[in-house]
């Protein structure tokens, strides 16, 4: 059953919580729970013959948590004489038990009563999904049951509750906007920081060939709160082994870490393993399964990894013979030629070299894609004179491919031979999101003394998709000079990417081998749509239009809503949407006709990939039929100057409504350094036909400081030109002092009755400085508290006779003799009334039910009650609280 509770008890169910907050301050933080959002209650542990129903609970954690305390709300009707068992298990109601505790039934109240707390060994909870289950122990007589709350909604790991909670008595829920967030059952323990490792999915090669090798990434992310610190990571199996292999690695929080796991079969038949993650992490260790199968042929594999190959043939060499050149002793010369593989599939060569050592080459393996050529270099350096013979021969699989190669060694002096050199052997991108490309160069200098012929450039490796080399392949570089090869990056996942640029030349060594580096982040969270609504115009005539733009200076709109709404005529509040239109993606300007007079306020609100934003525009659109307009009758006046505290003079000025309709003055403002000195004589919430005046009465009386005095009178009225503004000025004269001068100070009331339960009384004084010229003055109320305020109000504590002192010091810093009045002022204790009898029947009707009760929490927490109030002191006491409630309670239904 299922009961809203009126506004008025609102307040009496805040004094409740906030009793409840004082009385059960924690030691430990409340994580979160299960909220009362739905306001109802639920029933447990019948014993009607057909069920004996549990109430699972849903909490969900983001982060591990260490549980050590189990808090649940309860209450029961009639006397059962069992008890409540309380079980927190995983994942759902019929998960691994975590924990169990008990409440003891004779513990439980039948009327409203605090939570119930349940001591656990310290457990601690993965994050995910947890339940606390609430069941009965056993059974006694039908009727005699349990309570608790359903909650429709699980409140996320990380809110703090204030420890406020619902009532529940003999089926009926009280709910309010106040509590709706009251936590119904809850788990109480501290946070566990720690990392977690991500679950990589199970790896699968597939088919390889045997004697080669297929390599795949291996991406383990950190998913927990803390660093996470990779100790180890190894297989069971020899055949798959991963790279790199120095540890620790280290992973921030969200980071991931990129492992290569290479399968190399040495035999045909399926291969299984596991990989096993060691890490500081809450799951460690992690452990994957990894499966391939060795083929003897039309499998993957590589002869140093990579992508999988397919391995076949044949190939030949684009010429089967090359002439090197002529070279000196000491020097080199190089020519280029290409290894062709004209079949359908690709292959994979093992190896390329030459016959001799005064012949080399480069690459010296690599994989040429079906239909496609590899670019062979063979440098010749001599080491005697004469004709030199050698043969190149490249191998793969199924075969061999061969070339002769022919040289001539000169004698004389060594011919200047280029030199490739680059600073550093390892390049890096900057960290780039993913599925974005930045560009980065690599600089190469020839540092020799003739030309560096580039014959190939291209790039390999691993993760060779996220880097593309968009220099030429062929290029020269003079002696001395530096050139840069571009290079993009384009990560296609997160963590390390990395490939290898190969660099064939004519220079010492033939080729040069350089490491690529490049990091793959995630995407910045996007910002949200940013409102700043602007009005082509603020009022007019009906039918009226007007424009309104937004200047969106934040993140991109996916969805736009312009609202128009009208202000209601008794100023209570925003009516209903007058009109509501939605747009897909941005609309910068939205045109609206006004056809209906009132005060409009427009709203905006844009939804975007970054969040949402909804907000008003700050000025208020009027549209009128006939709009009022004021008029002075002078732009300042002057007022005569006054003695400083001597009296006051006055003045008047005209108003005058010049529009067409009625005009309504709803109050006057000063604003100015002086503004405490002027003040209106003429009451504002006055209206003012068009085409009439009305004056307006103003004075001046200065209390404090000498000379010109000037302020600003603000005038406001309805209408789109509110507030009109004048000038007010004036001079405050130094006054003589001498005997006629006046230092006195009266009282609203020297005998009055203590105002509060605690003998208190609120005082107030008025000066009265006549014929002086004064610095400062101090009045002593007696009690020990003093003040500086002129015409100051103070409240005494405490029944007795106070005598107060006004201590004045003149401009020259003379202290005039305190003007004092013994026991001038009388606090005493009003008697209290007699006991009267009071019944709860409030409203005669000769029955104690819910009308009486919200009769009653109208006067609830009165500390003085009329005679009207009596009837309410059920005690009675001379106060309506909580024991007043209680004896209420116990007499509805009666």
């Amino acid at each position: 059953m299922e009961v809203v509770m009126n506004n008025r008890f609102g307040r009496f169910l805040a004094i409740l919580m906030l009793v409840w907050a004082t009385i059960s301050s924690a030691q430990t933080v409340e994580l979160g729970g299960v909220s009362n959002d739905a306001g109802g209650v639920v029933n447990f542990g019948n014993t009607d013959g057909s069920n004996n129903e549990k109430v699972a609970m849903p909490l969900t954690l983001l982060s591990p948590v260490a549980i050590s305390k189990i808090v649940v709300s309860l209450s029961k009707v009639g006397t059962p004489s069992d008890n409540v068992n309380v079980e927190v298990r995983q994942g759902s109601p019929d998960g691994s038990l975590l924990a169990s505790g008990t409440v003891p039934g004779s513990n439980i109240s039948n009327s409203p009563g605090p939570k119930y707390e349940v001591t656990v060994p310290t457990f601690t909870v993965p994050s995910g999904t947890v339940c606390v289950v609430l069941s009965r122990s056993g059974s006694s007589s039908q009727g005699n049951f349990f309570f608790a709350a359903r909650g429709s909604s699980g409140t996320a790991y990380g809110s703090v509750s204030s420890g406020g909670f619902m009532y529940y008595r003999t089926g009926v829920g009280w709910n309010s906007s106040n509590l709706a967030n009251s936590f119904i059952v809850s788990l109480w323990g501290t946070t566990v920081l720690s990392g977690q490792a991500s679950d990589p999915a199970n790896l699968g090669f597939g088919d390889v060939n045997t004697g080669l090798t297929s390599q795949l990434s291996l991406n383990v992310k950190n998913t927990g709160t803390a660093a996470l610190s990779i100790s180890s990571v190894a297989s069971n199996n020899g055949l798959f082994t991963i790279t790199p292999v120095v540890f620790p690695v280290n992973v921030a929080v969200g980071d991931s870490a990129t492992f290569t796991v290479s399968f190399s079969p040495t035999s045909a038949g399926s291969v299984s393993g596991n990989i096993t993650i060691t890490h500081n992490g809450v799951n460690s260790p992690t452990v994957i399964a990894v499966t391939g199968n060795g083929v003897s042929s039309g499998g993957g594999g590589s002869p140093g990894g990579g992508s999988s190959i397919i391995v076949t043939g044949p190939v030949s060499f684009s010429s089967s013979t090359l002439d090197v050149g002529t070279a000196n002793v000491g020097a080199s010369s190089s020519r280029t030629l290409y290894l062709r593989n004209p079949d359908t599939l690709a292959v994979a060569i093992t190896n390329i070299s030459t016959t001799t050592s005064e012949f080399t080459v480069s690459p010296t393996l690599g994989a040429i894609p079906a239909g496609d050529s590899l670019l062979v270099t063979v440098s010749f350096n001599p080491s005697s004179s004469g004709s030199k013979v050698a043969t190149l021969v490249a191998n793969y699989a199924t075969g061999s491919a061969s070339a002769v190669l022919t040289a001539v060694g000169a004698s004389g002096s060594p011919s200047p031979v280029p030199v490739l050199s680059v600073s550093n052997t390892t390049f890096s991108a900057d960290s780039t999101i993913v599925g974005q490309t930045k560009g980065f160069v690599v600089p190469i200098q020839n540092t020799g003394a003739s030309n560096l012929f580039v014959t190939n450039l291209y790039a390999g490796g691993n993760n060779v998709s996220a880097f593309t080399v968009t220099s030429p392949s062929a290029f020269t570089v003079g002696p001395g000079e530096i050139y840069n090869i571009n290079v993009l990056f384009t990560p296609h996942v997160l963590g390390v990417r990395t490939a290898t640029l190969n660099i064939n030349h004519n220079g010492t060594g033939g080729s040069t081998t350089i490491q690529l580096v490049g990091v793959g982040k995630e995407a910045p969270p996007q910002a949200k749509p940013v409102i700043n609504i602007k009005a082509s115009s603020l009022s007019g005539m009906p039918p009226y239009s007007v424009t309104f733009t937004n200047d969106n200076t934040g993140g991109t709109v996916t969805r736009t809503e312009w609202q128009v709404k009208r202000i209601r005529d008794d100023a209570k509040g925003i009516s209903s949407r007058s009109i509501s239109e939605i747009f897909s993606g941005y609309k910068e300007s939205y045109t609206y006709q006004f056809t209906e007079i009132g005060p409009y306020i427009v709203e905006l609100e844009l939804d975007g990939p970054g969040g949402a934003d909804h907000q008003p525009m700050a000025d208020t659109v009027w549209i009128s039929i006939k709009d009022p307009k004021i008029a002075v009758s002078q732009e300042v006046v002057a007022l005569p100057a006054v003695e400083l505290g001597k009296g006051s003079t006055t003045a008047e000025f005209s108003i005058s409504n010049v529009g067409e309709s009625g005009l309504n003055v709803t109050s006057f403002r000063m604003s100015g350094l002086d503004s405490t000195d002027f003040s209106v004589v003429t009451e504002p919430d006055f209206s003012v036909s068009p085409n009439t005046t009305k004056k307006i009465r103003v004075e001046f009386k200065p209390t404090r400081t000498i000379g010109d005095k000037q302020t600003y009178l603000y005038i406001y009225f309805v209408g789109p030109d509110s507030p009109a503004r004048i000038k007010l000025s004036s001079t405050a004269t130094d006054p003589p002092w001498g005997p006629s001068s006046v230092i006195d100070f009266t009282v609203n009331n020297m005998n009055v009755l203590d105002d509060t339960a605690i003998d208190s009384a609120t005082v107030i004084f008025t000066y009265r400085l006549e014929g002086l010229r004064y610095k400062s003055m101090v009045m002593h109320f007696g009690d020990g508290d003093s003040s500086t305020v002129i015409n100051p109000t103070h409240k005494y504590v405490g029944v007795g006779k106070y005598s107060p002192s006004l201590v004045v010091t003149l401009a020259n810093d003379e202290v005039v003799a305190p003007r004092t009045k013994e026991n001038y002022i009388v606090i005493s204790s009003p008697p209290l009334p007699p006991p009267v009898p009071t019944s709860p029947d409030f409203n005669g009707d000769k029955v104690v039910d819910m009308a009486d009760f919200f009769m009653f929490a109208d006067h609830f927490g009165k500390s003085v009650i009329t005679d009207e109030d009596k009837k309410f002191d059920l005690a009675p006491d001379g106060k309506i609280d909580f024991l007043d409630y209680f004896l209420l309670v116990d007499a509805i239904g009666k």
